[in-house]
């Protein structure tokens, strides 16, 4: 599963999306949003955060830095992705530790968890809230 994860066109489901008749209403992956910037954001950022990625550039939400370090923090406090000029970051595993420093910096902060959890429409809206 781990290599199909990278096909474009690859779709898989449960068997109860099967017996419940969802798993053939599936869209296929939209690969509008995918411009060249975004697919250098996909080919560097951690693979967790793939599919997000996807929905972002499908949003034609603005395209992050990857690896970003802050001047007023510590080396150690990396956001695996950055949004500068809207102050949002993306911290993942143990660099959530250091959300508080971000957001003491006035940084909008999320996780993979707040992002599945949450969802799309939350994140989006963050970046109407200057």
């Amino acid at each position: 599963m781990n290599l199909f994860q990278f096909l474009t066109q690859f779709e898989f489901f449960a068997g109860s999306d099967h017996q419940e008749g969802e798993a053939f209403a599936m869209k296929p992956r939209s690969s509008a949003g995918i411009t060249d910037e975004w697919t250098g954001v996909l080919q560097l950022a951690v693979g967790s955060l793939l599919v997000v990625l996807r929905q972002m550039a499908d949003r034609q939400l603005p395209v992050p830095q990857v690896e970003f370090y802050h001047d007023e923090l510590a080396d150690d406090a990396c956001a695996e992705l950055a949004w500068e000029e809207n102050r949002i970051a993306v911290l993942v595993g143990d660099q959530a530790t250091f959300a508080t420093h971000w957001q003491r910096l006035g940084w909008k902060v999320a996780t993979p968890d707040d992002l599945r959890a949450k969802g799309m429409d939350w994140f989006s809206s963050l970046f109407d809230k200057h």
